[in-house]
C-alpha cells in the first residue's frame, strides 16, 4: 500500500483533530466542513504529513466551505471544505486526483487517516494518541437508502456508505438492513475519531471524504456488537461522495481558469450549482434517451422560475436543440448570475417540450427538471461557525 504522505493531519489546538488530503494543485487540501465548526482562528490549526522528512506545510491562508453545509443532523449534506495554502507544497509530497467515475458502489477502497486505535470488538480506545492508519473496506451503497428507515434527508446519491464487518452475518449491518451481504475485506478498517475529512482512495484517487459514523437498530435487527456508537463491528459510516462534487472542487481550486465539464451522463449533472461572486457560471441540464434513435430528433426548451427568478438569479434561456441520429444525450447550458448578496438557496427549472422524432415516450408532451442554486454569500467570514455537532461526527 502506498505511503500516502500527502494525507495530512489537522489539529485545532486543544479542541479537535481531523484529516485532510492534498489535491493535485499542490496548494489545496480537501477535508470535511464540520471540522471548521469549532475553528475561530486559522492560525490555531496545526498541520503535518505522514513522513519522517523534515518538511513543513505552507501556512493556511483561507478556507472555502461548501456553501450548502449547515451541519444539519438529519443529513450532513455538503460536508466538504477546501483549504488554500500560501504556496505549493514540496515536490516530495504526494498530490492526488479526484475520482471522477460514478461506479464507487461495490468497489474496495483504502481508508486513510489519523485517529485513535480502537478495539472493534469492544469499542475501547487502545491508544489515545491519534496516529496514521490505513486499511480497506467496500462501499456497500449510497447512504440515502436509509432515509425511509430513519427519517433522514440525505440527498440521493451524494453520500457513500459502508459497514464494519468481522466475517459474521450477525454483525453484517447492511446484510441485515438492506440485504447487501458482504462479510468483509482483508484488513477491513472503519472510520474513527480523527478521521473526519480523511480520504478513501479508489485506484489511488480520492473517492470519498470521511464524514460520520452511525448505528442502526430496529426490531430484531441490531448488528452493532457494542450497542453504542464507538467504531465497533456492526456499525456504519458515511463518506461525502467526491464524484458528485467534482464541478465545485474544480471551480474552487482553478478559479477563473476553470472550464466546466459538459456532462455526458445523468450522474455527472451538477444539480446543486454554486453561485459565483463576480463571474456568471454555466450550469448544465441533460436530456438523455434510453437508446439511440435512428433519425435526428429534437425539442424546444425554456427556463422556468422557481424560488430563483430569471434576471436576478439566472439568465432566462429559450431555444431548440437537436439530438443527431445515433446519439443518446444533449446538454443544455444555463447561466447562473453572480452576486454578493446573502440569500437562501433557490430553485429553478428547465422545461423541454414540442418533441419531434419520437424523442419522448408516447403520451408525454413535456419534461421538467429542477436544480438548486447554492448561495455562497450567507457567511460573513470564510469560516462557518455552528453550535451543534452530532455525537457521531468523526
Amino acid at each position: 500500500m502506498p505511503g500516502y504522505n500527502g494525507v495530512v493531519y489537522l489539529k485545532n489546538t486543544g479542541i479537535s483533530q481531523a484529516t485532510g488530503v492534498l489535491l493535485w494543485t499542490g496548494k489545496h487540501i480537501l477535508t470535511a466542513a464540520h471540522f471548521f465548526d469549532q475553528v475561530t482562528d486559522l492560525n490555531q490549526i496545526e498541520t503535518g504529513y505522514n513522513t519522517d522528512a523534515n518538511i513543513g506545510l505552507p501556512r493556511i491562508t483561507s478556507v472555502c466551505i461548501h456553501p450548502g453545509w449547515t451541519n444539519d443532523p438529519a443529513n450532513y449534506n455538503f460536508d466538504l471544505a477546501i483549504i488554500e495554502l500560501s504556496a505549493v507544497v514540496d515536490s516530495q509530497i504526494d498530490r492526488y486526483q479526484i475520482y471522477r467515475d460514478f461506479d464507487e458502489t461495490s468497489h474496495i477502497f483504502e481508508r486513510v487517516g489519523y485517529s485513535y486505535s480502537i478495539d472493534p470488538d469492544t469499542g475501547a480506545i487502545t491508544n489515545p494518541d491519534k496516529q496514521f492508519h490505513s486499511g480497506t473496506n467496500r462501499y456497500d451503497t449510497t447512504t440515502d437508502r436509509i432515509n425511509a428507515l430513519v427519517g433522514s434527508t440525505i440527498i440521493e446519491n451524494y453520500q457513500l456508505s459502508y459497514d464494519y464487518d468481522n466475517g459474521t452475518s450477525q454483525n453484517d449491518a447492511y446484510g441485515q438492513i438492506l440485504g447487501i451481504q458482504d462479510l468483509g475485506t482483508i484488513q477491513e478498517t472503519f472510520a474513527r475519531p480523527g478521521d473526519s475529512g480523511g480520504p478513501a482512495f479508489i485506484n489511488h484517487q480520492i473517492a470519498g471524504i470521511a464524514s460520520y459514523i452511525f448505528r442502526y437498530q430496529a426490531g430484531n435487527i441490531n448488528p452493532d456488537i457494542t450497542h453504542i456508537v464507538d467504531a465497533s463491528y456492526g456499525e456504519l459510516a458515511s463518506d461525502t461522495r467526491i464524484s458528485k462534487y467534482q464541478d465545485w472542487i474544480d471551480r474552487t481550486v482553478l478559479g477563473s481558469t476553470y472550464v466546466p465539464n459538459i456532462p455526458a451522463t445523468a450522474e455527472a449533472v451538477d444539480i446543486y450549482p454554486v453561485e459565483g461572486d463576480t463571474e456568471n457560471t454555466l450550469n448544465y441540464f441533460l436530456l438523455q434517451l434510453s437508446a439511440p434513435l435512428s433519425v435526428a430528433s429534437g425539442v424546444m426548451y425554456e427556463t422556468l422560475n422557481g424560488t430563483a427568478t430569471a434576471g436576478n438569479d439566472f439568465v432566462y434561456t429559450r431555444g431548440s436543440v437537436m439530438i443527431p441520429a445515433g446519439e443518446t444525450a444533449v446538454a443544455i447550458p444555463v447561466q447562473i448570475i453572480a452576486d454578493n448578496q446573502p440569500e437562501a438557496n433557490e430553485t429553478f427549472s428547465l422545461r423541454v417540450y414540442n418533441p419531434y422524432g419520437g424523442i419522448f415516450p408516447q403520451g408525454v408532451d413535456e419534461l421538467v427538471a429542477t436544480h438548486t442554486i447554492i448561495d455562497n454569500d450567507n457567511n460573513e467570514t470564510a469560516l462557518l461557525l455552528a453550535n451543534a455537532t452530532a455525537t457521531y461526527m468523526l
